[in-house]
């Protein structure tokens, strides 16, 4: 095994490959055998599927490795052998040496083809991850990588989950995968994009609800295969995914660079999406509508710029920028001037507190009453205070607006509450219950009536209409499990899910200190609308609820999380949005790590086998020689 950095300098980009072949033919003979890319990571927030590459890698390049060992790939690889068998011998499978047939397999096929792995495509969101951003699917400048192919691509809003950027190749790592492929040239006998979100393995096409001509005639063998291993759905993805995806590197492969086996896998759903149901079953690829694959490709792609031009577009952009900053210069600095000689009375806060509103109310009214009492038989008086009972209406339609804030619901909490919240919002250490739910807890002397339900929810953080009943949650895991996997659907159901799972536990007894925070800062609440005085509401709280130990709360969350595994720990420190959207592409225990690992083990090893003994190999491997024999 070799490791090469694919790098566009200009743009500071690495594209990591490595290149697996058997160790005695790779002096002599390695650049002759056909290829199979795997591509791991396009997506940041699909960790696992760089985990199985990894595995990969291991079992590929080290016969002792532990993971022969596995019992969960033995039963891998049983599911496979017993399926294939007839009925009268399924059972004879059952006492086969799994580990030593595994190592032969990899010899096998080492041996008559090289395998390249890209571990991690997408490097730049990779980190916002293990920042703690654990729902970024694009890269850091916003562009879904497998939407920035040129087959079928298409111009998308910046906001859409699936933007593909504002031309095909725009961004470097979808140049630098072209290079990868380009450099393999005829020899590319698979490819292998590895994604997760569900349990999936897709032919093309992608951009069309049918299957693709022109594959090898042992392509459905490959895909029941797999799908046996999986239990999972199979076929073309634009007919079986239930949307379309335009621009993706697998439809381009398959027209442009014409390679036998292109696939994409899925390698992993939250909650077992895209598992099939008992008595479900694959629908055979023959039976699905076929699209021929065009001759040619219909819409060339553009060339990709040269690294010159490239350069100077920057440097053209660069000194833009300066010009502009000069002169915006003078401008600034004459702002800043005036700011600083206007006296600071005249800078209002943007948002009035509550003592604030209660005491320009007051004024209002004790004006009122002076101005009607002594001038009753004065016309205009009389209209004067015609006029200021709408302005006191508009400073207690102003005070109830404000009552609907977050920094309005920040003062109800005690200090320590709101910090534990705040911090397990941003991804920080805390219980894990955003502060903003907590004003939705029952009181027996609630500050708000029946008919600000609205407001509440506002008040509360919360999406207005949701409830955390049982029958509405099942409603709405229902939705999210079989609903079309269009990500803008999937993912406002998730955050729907999330919401009532954070105002069941509000409403359990699990918190009882923070349960007993909110109540007491709905009494604070409504003894600071009756005074009018912050301090009086605050003393009060205090004498009622001792703070919270945040402290103690976030040992307890470290513990839980785990000292072993770094990814676990920030997902156990992470907010409960941010934990539910890693559950939904990655496993969340080490115990079904293990089986999606093994699973895809096992189906990569008979998939690299299939296409090593399949037609499509024989198709390559008589293209290579005739290069070969016709360059001398």
């Amino acid at each position: 095994m070799r490791f090469r950095d694919v790098k566009e300098h200009h743009t500071r980009t690495v594209l990591p490959v490595a290149h697996i072949t058997h160790g005695a033919d790779a002096p002599h003979r390695s650049h002759r055998k056909p290829i199979v890319l795997f591509v791991f990571g396009e997506h940041a927030r699909e960790l696992i599927t760089s985990e199985v590459g990894l595995w990969l890698a291991r079992l590929l390049v080290d016969n002792s490795s532990a993971v022969y060992e596995w019992p969960e790939l033995a039963a891998a690889f049983e599911r496979a052998e017993n399926n294939t068998s007839s009925s009268s011998n399924s059972g004879s499978s059952s006492g086969r040496d799994w580990p030593s047939l595994a190592r032969s397999w990899v010899q096998e096929v080492l041996a008559k083809v090289e395998v390249q792995i890209v571990p991690i495509e997408s490097l730049d969101s990779r980190r916002q991850v293990e920042e703690g951003k654990l729902c970024v699917r694009k890269t850091a400048r916003n562009v879904d990588l497998n939407r920035n192919w040129p087959f079928a691509w298409q111009k998308e809003d910046p906001g859409d989950e699936q933007y593909g950027g504002t031309t095909p190749f725009s961004e470097p790592q979808s140049r630098l995968m072209k290079q990868v492929v380009d450099a393999n040239g005829h020899r590319l006998l698979g490819y292998v994009n590895v994604h997760s979100g569900e349990w999936a393995l897709y032919t093309p096409w992608d951009s069309k609800p049918a299957y693709g001509s022109g594959m090898p005639a042992d392509m459905p063998e490959l895909v029941a295969t797999v799908g046996r291993i999986c239990n999972c759905k199979v076929g073309p993805a634009g007919a079986v995914s239930g949307y379309l995806a335009f621009g993706s590197s697998m439809d381009f492969l398959y027209v442009a660079k014409r390679v036998p086996y292109p696939l994409t896998v899925e390698v992993y759903g939250g909650g077992g999406f895209g598992k099939l149901q008992p008595g479900e079953a694959n629908k055979p690829l023959a039976q699905f509508d076929l699209i021929a694959r065009p001759d040619r490709e219909p819409a060339a792609p553009a060339p990709l710029p040269r690294r010159r031009a490239l350069q100077q577009q920057q440097q053209q952009r660069q000194h833009q920028q300066q010009v502009q900053h000069s002169q915006q210069q003078p401008q600034l600095q004459a702002q800043l001037k005036l700011q600083q000689a206007e006296p600071q009375q005249q800078h209002a806060p943007d948002r009035w507190s509550h003592t604030q509103l209660l005491s320009r109310l007051n004024k209002a009214s004790q004006k009122h009453s002076s101005s009607s009492s002594s001038s009753n038989s004065s016309s205009s008086s009389s209209s004067q205070g015609a006029a200021r009972p709408s302005k006191r209406r508009r400073l207690r339609h102003r005070l109830h607006l404000l009552d609907a804030g977050s920094s309005a619901a920040d003062a109800l909490l005690p200090a320590a509450a709101v910090f534990a919240s705040r911090s397990a919002a941003a991804g920080g250490a805390g219980d894990g219950v955003h502060a903003v739910g907590l004003l939705a807890l029952p009181h027996p002397d609630p500050l708000l009536t029946a008919a600000d339900t609205d407001g509440a929810a506002v008040a509360a953080g919360g999406l207005p209409g949701i409830e955390a009943s049982e029958q509405q949650q099942q409603q709405q895991q229902h939705g999210f499990m079989h609903a079309q996997r269009l990500p803008a659907l999937r993912q406002q159901a998730l955050l729907q899910i999330t919401k009532s799972q954070l105002e069941e536990e509000a409403h359990s007894a699990a918190n009882p200190d923070i349960a007993a925070a909110a109540s007491a800062g709905l009494a604070a609440a409504a003894a600071m609308q009756a005074t009018g005085r912050v301090d009086t509401a605050l003393a009060w709280q205090q004498q009622q609820q001792p703070p919270l130990d945040v402290a103690a709360t976030q040992q307890q969350v470290t513990q839980q999380a785990g000292d072993a595994d770094v990814i676990l720990g920030l997902v156990a420190r992470a907010a409960k949005d941010q934990q539910a959207c890693f559950n939904m592409f990655n496993p969340p225990n080490e115990a079904e790590y293990r089986r999606v690992v093994a699973d895809w083990l096992a189906s990569f090893l008979l998939m690299l086998r299939h296409m090593a003994n399949g037609e499509g190999y024989k198709t390559v491997e008589a293209t290579v020689s005739q290069r070969r024999s016709s360059r001398g």
